[in-house]
């Protein structure tokens, strides 16, 4: 009996002195996230959707992730100038970045126009947004796809926010007529906000393709680590418990 539970500890010992070196050994990756959009990047606790994803993705194969948090604007011209070694929420086409290696989609944003429903606005294409006050988010043309990037370059006018909580007070207060926003971005920060009465009922627009995103890397053999940990998550149903934890769904 002895003998048994010596050998057991022995063992149990020797599983922690090897986890112990792979956690020491393991090659550390900074990775570049957009600032300030929880429930996918929560910078305090580092921790959020993406970020959990993006983590334990690298983890099974190996690497360590370390975060730089940036303005969206910034994530593709750190990547650029060499200064992460990965982006993440990146659309997959920037013909400005030359030896990035894309990953297959690990998120995907689900954009949409939303507006108070009493001021019973109708919109079911782009042409409806003319004329109205709207409000988005940095870099919205390259992110909301082509009708919408030709739109805004026939003088569709919209202003860019960079701290997206503030779509809130804008929309409930009347400053503008439209927020186009994930969705799930715009009802956490509804439910957060405590200055503002957000009582008031809303319309959800759904003018917009599903956004997805993908990482992208400047080494190829990375990349398809981060592939291969991103069909591990999904096929063990890891994948989805992250998504539930922070969305509920």
């Amino acid at each position: 009996m002895r003998k048994k539970f010596r050998l057991s500890l022995i063992s149990a010992l020797m599983i922690l002195q090897l986890f112990s070196v792979a956690l020491v050994n393991a090659e550390k990756l900074k990775i570049g996230a957009s600032i300030l959009i929880p429930p996918y990047v929560i910078t305090d606790s580092n921790s959020g959707m993406e970020l959990d994803i993006a983590r334990e993705a690298l983890a099974f194969k190996g690497y360590e992730a370390e975060f730089v948090y940036l303005p969206l604007l910034r994530v593709s011209r750190y990547l650029e100038e060499k200064k992460i070694d990965c982006g993440l929420s990146m659309k997959g086409d920037d013909t400005d970045l030359k030896n990035v290696y894309y990953s297959d989609s690990h998120i995907t944003y689900r954009n949409v126009a939303i507006t108070l429903e009493s001021r019973k606005l109708k919109i079911a294409s782009f042409s409806d947004l003319t004329g109205k006050t709207i409000s988005t988010f940095q870099n919205a043309a390259k992110y909301l796809g082509p009708d919408f990037a030709k739109a805004s370059e026939k003088g569709l006018k919209y202003r860019e926010i960079s701290k997206l909580n503030e779509f809130i007070p804008l929309l409930f207060q009347g400053r503008t007529d439209v927020v186009i926003s994930d969705v799930v971005l715009f009802k956490y920060y509804r439910k957060e906000d405590k200055k503002t009465d957000t009582s008031a009922a809303i319309k959800i627009h759904e003018i917009f393709s599903p956004a997805m995103l993908k990482a992208g890397f400047l080494e190829k053999k990375v990349r398809d680590d981060f592939n291969g940990g991103l069909r591990h998550l999904r096929e063990t149903g890891r994948y989805e418990k992250i998504v539930r934890k922070y969305i509920g769904e």
